[in-house]
């Protein structure tokens, strides 16, 4: 009896001797070598100078988009805004844009606008926005020209937010506005046109002097 004990301890004793002791999961983790770690670094700091390395004009022509809602404070501006926007008839959507024209944006003769610079972007913003998803698919010509007019006006008034979002060099967003005013000029009704290719005309030609000054810097 005692020496079948100890046979069985002596088995144990020599299993437990020839087993590895384990060590957890981590002990069959791969550490990364030197040179992927070298070259992950390296990734980091390439993107970390790009990023700093951007002028900021590019990111605050991202910031500058159609925006779909008047997010500014001026009353008067929200007022014509729902005319513009939630109106079906076309007279009242004509009047209300030259409003906006003249109140906003007005001309050298029509004195000075009533809204700060911050106040005319984000009109201009909206107004945007307006015309990629409404105005220009406008069953009524005269509604279809007189926001042209008014793009047309905007610009002394707000030129950085006019050409990042009109120009067809600044952003995917602003060719595809340009391009639909481009559409624009071979309208079947002549108010359009006759709009439409003023409007394009400064455009193409703030296109070629924006080429120009990039050139020289």
């Amino acid at each position: 009896m005692g020496g079948g004990k100890r046979e069985r301890k002596s088995r144990l004793d020599k299993g437990q001797g020839g087993a590895a002791e384990f060590t957890g999961f981590a002990a069959f983790a791969t550490p990364p070598s030197t040179t992927t770690a070298a070259a992950a670094a390296s990734a980091s700091l390439v993107s970390t100078q790009n990023t700093v390395g951007k002028p900021k004009k590019e990111s605050q022509q991202q910031q500058l988009r159609p925006s779909p809602l008047y997010i500014g404070s001026d009353s008067n501006v929200t007022l014509i805004f729902r005319k513009i926007g939630q109106k079906r008839d076309a007279i009242t959507k004509t009047r209300a844009l030259s409003e906006l024209s003249t109140y906003a944006f007005p001309s050298s003769s029509e004195g000075t606008a009533s809204l700060s610079r911050q106040e005319q972007i984000q009109a201009f913003l909206h107004l945007i926005f307006l015309y990629t998803t409404k105005l220009y698919y406008d069953n009524n010509p005269s509604v279809r020209a007189e926001v042209l007019n008014v793009l047309y006006a905007a610009k002394d008034h707000v030129p950085k937010a006019w050409k990042a979002l009109l120009l067809p060099t600044s952003t995917a967003s602003s060719s595809d506005i340009c391009g639909m005013i481009w559409c624009a000029t071979v309208d079947p009704m002549t108010d359009v046109r006759r709009c439409a290719t003023r409007l394009m005309e400064t455009i193409l030609a703030e296109t070629t002097t924006s080429g120009e000054e990039e050139k020289k810097k």
